[in-house]
């Protein structure tokens, strides 16, 4: 009897095992938030988990910090139960480790009881070999907004949501196509949407890093874009900069191709605040301040997934809640939204969901 029993219990256990590769359970991880040094060279790190999910002590086994000098152990039993951010430095670890503010490249590693394996996140910065953040200075940060950008931050928010204040510098110039003949409207992008004059002349926000680019966004036609190529721009741009850069595309000439353009007219939309972790509020603006006659603001992805239509219903303020047209709240990130009237885009612009 003992016997069937067992050979029961393996059974089941591997059938357990089989689906769980076949459907593997949500992995908590650590995240790298944000990243200081003092006056002294000393670092404060700042972790969170799965983008604002509560901290749990059972669900790790352990999670290590990696640096060029070495690595360390978390010291899991200092972290508040149910805590969302977490403030680390070199005493927050079971045996001291260095993090190089000339450069370094920071890895944590979180191995949870049924993986038993290490889910890694990482980020170089300084002279480390393929970074785009050149060195920290004191008082500044390198932060993380959304799940793949990092930046300079000239105003830190440890132990607080990122937010985009003191991340941006501007970027600024001329803009001509291949023939050199101005180009005077259409939607282009690259962090941001570019502000024409109407004279070939533009700005744009940038967020502060390093960047190299060899093409630019382009929209065609309502929620449809395509990228076209530039000759190369290379900036390292620090917050609150201005860097003057002329855009020269390699091979869109202007009035050849029918590309799309927004209407004319002093639309505009705002919304606060930005970034947001709960709700968001938009404001519109019409030329000639008349009402809004139908319409409505749509919340898109940055791959140009739509995620939420919100009808303006003849108002000139809309909120948002972070949830898409399901009713589930979206990922933490960066998402765009269109002002559509008469199935035309009439304004746009980008903001920042933190959970």
């Amino acid at each position: 009897m003992f016997i069937k029993l067992l050979n029961r219990s393996l059974h089941f256990l591997l059938i357990w095992i089989g689906l769980l590769h076949s459907n593997p359970l949500p992995i908590p991880q650590a995240f790298i938030s944000e990243l200081t040094f003092d006056s002294t060279g000393s670092w404060t790190l700042e972790v969170n988990f799965q983008f604002s999910t509560p901290f749990h002590r059972q669900q790790y086994d352990s999670i290590c910090l990696v640096s060029s000098h070495g690595r360390s152990i978390l010291k899991l039993d200092r972290i508040v139960e149910g805590a969302v951010f977490i403030i680390l430095r070199s005493d927050s670890l079971q045996s001291p480790m260095s993090i190089t503010e000339g450069g370094d490249c920071i890895k944590i590693y979180s191995y949870t009881p049924i993986s038993g394996s290490g889910f890694v996140d990482s980020v170089a910065f300084g002279n480390f070999p393929g970074s785009n953040i050149t060195k920290i200075p004191s008082g500044y940060s390198l932060c993380r907004l959304g799940y793949s950008l990092f930046c300079k931050d000239k105003s830190p928010t440890m132990g607080l949501p990122n937010d985009t204040v003191g991340t941006c510098g501007i970027l600024q110039g001329h803009i001509v196509d291949k023939n050199n003949r101005s180009v005077t409207k259409g939607q282009f992008r690259f962090d941001d949407t570019l502000a024409l004059d109407g004279s070939g002349n533009y700005t744009t926000k940038i967020f502060a890093r390093k960047v190299k680019w060899d093409k630019i966004e382009m929209f065609i036609a309502p929620f449809t874009s395509k990228y076209e190529y530039i000759d190369t721009l290379s900036m390292d741009i620090d917050p609150d900069t201005v860097i003057t850069k002329d855009i020269r595309f390699t091979d869109y000439i202007v009035n050849v191709r029918r590309d799309y353009s927004a209407p004319s007219g002093d639309y505009e939309v705002r919304n606060y605040p930005n970034p947001f972790n709960s709700s968001t509020t938009f404001k519109i603006k019409i030329p000639g301040g008349d009402k809004i006659n139908g319409g409505s603001l749509h919340i898109v992805t940055v791959k140009g997934e739509e995620v939420a239509v919100l009808p303006l219903a003849n108002s000139s303020t809309v909120a948002w809640d972070g949830k898409n047209s399901r009713g589930v709240t979206v990922s933490s990130g960066v998402y765009y939204y269109r002002l559509i009237l008469d199935n035309s885009i009439h304004a746009n612009g980008s903001m920042i969901f933190l959970k």
